[in-house]
């Protein structure tokens, strides 16, 4: 079975990121996820403060931009496969 833990994002402190942020934020629309502002790969820093909800088309399209991004899809049986990777 899938761990929360195996797919959540940490804080620069190691904290988990994925509860705090719903409970900040709320919770995510179809079509949206929660993302860091400015962009990690632009010099943010992966803090709550910096979490945004974003437009995830938008968002990855940017991500993927700015640096090498893979995506993938992971099964209730804990299971995960590579969709796409972009470099």
């Amino acid at each position: 079975m899938l761990d929360a833990e195996d797919i959540d994002a940490y804080d620069k402190d190691d904290r988990r990121l994925f509860s705090r942020a719903r409970k900040k934020l709320g919770p995510l629309e179809i079509g949206e996820c929660y993302g860091f502002q400015p962009l990690l790969s632009l010099g943010g820093e992966n803090t709550i403060e910096n979490l945004k909800k974003v437009e995830a088309i938008e968002h990855l399209g940017i991500l993927c931009q700015t640096q090498d991004f893979s995506l993938y899809e992971y099964s209730s049986y804990g299971t995960r496969a590579l969709v796409r990777s972009f470099s």
